[in-house]
C-alpha cells in the first residue's frame, strides 16, 4: 500500500510495508520533509518503539517526534516490530534480538531510499526501542550517525524482579514457556536471549555522539541503568535527567520536554 497523508505544509507521511528477513511484514510510516529529493538528500531517523507498544508511542510521543523532525527536513522511518502493532507476526516469538533483526532490517530499507543521506542515518527509541537502537548502533557503528534514547531498557535481563519480570514469572517461563504479562504472552526465547545477551558490551562499540533522557522516578526501568550506560559509552554521550517523570512521561509537560530535547540534539547531529 502507498497511501500518503499530509502532515501540514512541511512534508507528508506516507504508509510503508517492509519485509523482514523472516519474510513477514513491518507496517507503519515512512515520513519525508517537503524538498526532500535525489538531488536535495535529507537524513532520516529510525524510531523505535518499546515493549508491548507499538510505532504512535505512549502520548503519541513517536508520531509527534516525527511531525517535528518533519518541520525541521528530517526524514523518519516509525514502524511497528514484528509481532507488534499491525505488522505480521505472534509477540510471544519476539526477543531482544528478534527486534535487533528487525532494526537491521530498517536501516537496510533506510539505506535504499534515494532521498536520503546515507552518511546521516540516526536511531531514536523509547525503553526497549532505546536498548535496540543501542545494540543497533553498537552492531553497526558506521552505518548510525547518532543515537537518541528515550529510557532505555537496559535492564532487561539484569534485575527481573525490580522491572517487569518476577522470579514467579521466571518460574512459569521455565516451567510452561510463556508467562502472562498483563495480557501479553511473553515467551521463554524472550527471557533466554535477555540473559544472554550482553547489552552493555554491544553498546561499548558505538563511539558516535549518544543522548540520553530519563526519569527520575522511573519505576520500570531505574534511572541507574541510564549511568551505567552513560559510564560505558564515556564522554560521546550525554544524560538529561526529567525531574520527576515517571518510565512513560505521563503529563504534558515531561512528554514535551523529552520531545524538545530529542529534536533538539537530533537537528544538533544531523543539520550541521
Amino acid at each position: 500500500m502507498s497511501d500518503i497523508f499530509r502532515l501540514n505544509d512541511s512534508g507528508k507521511a506516507q504508509y510503508t510495508e517492509i519485509a523482514s528477513r523472516d519474510g513477514l511484514m513491518m507496517r507503519g510510516f515512512l515520513h519525508v520533509p517537503d524538498g526532500a529529493s535525489p538531488q536535495n538528500k535529507v537524513p532520516l531517523v529510525i524510531i523505535m518503539h518499546g515493549f508491548t507498544s507499538n510505532r504512535i508511542g505512549n502520548g503519541k510521543s513517536n508520531m509527534m517526534l516525527a511531525w517535528q523532525l518533519c518541520r525541521e527536513g528530517i526524514a523518519s522511518l516509525r514502524m511497528d516490530f514484528i509481532g507488534s502493532g499491525e505488522s505480521d507476526g505472534n509477540f510471544e516469538d519476539m526477543t531482544v534480538l528478534t527486534e535487533l533483526r528487525d532494526a537491521e532490517d530498517l536501516l537496510q530499507y533506510a539505506k535504499t531510499l534515494d532521498f536520503v543521506d546515507p552518511a546521516r542515518i540516526a536511531v531514536h527509541g523509547m525503553s526497549q526501542g532505546g536498548l535496540e537502537a543501542m545494540l543497533l548502533a553498537g552492531t553497526h557503528p558506521e552505518e548510525i550517525a547518532c543515537v537518541s534514547l528515550w529510557s532505555p531498557g537496559f535492564s532487561i535481563g539484569l534485575e527481573w524482579d525490580n522491572t517487569m519480570i518476577s522470579p514467579e514469572d521466571i518460574e512459569k517461563i521455565k516451567r510452561q514457556g510463556y508467562f502472562d504479562c498483563a495480557s501479553w504472552k511473553v515467551g521463554k526465547g524472550y527471557y533466554d536471549d535477555a540473559v544472554n545477551t550482553d547489552s552493555y558490551s554491544i553498546a561499548a562499540q558505538y563511539h558516535g555522539p549518544v543522548q540520553i533522557v530519563h526519569g527520575t522516578q522511573d519505576e520500570v526501568v531505574p534511572l541507574r541503568y541510564s549511568m551505567m550506560l552513560r559510564e560505558v559509552l564515556g564522554d560521546s554521550c550525554h544524560l538529561i535527567t526529567v525531574e520527576g517523570a515517571n518510565h512513560d512521561y505521563e503529563s504534558l509537560y515531561w512528554n514535551g520536554l523529552r520531545l524538545q530535547y530529542a529534536v533538539d540534539f537530533l537537528k544538533a547531529q544531523l543539520l550541521q
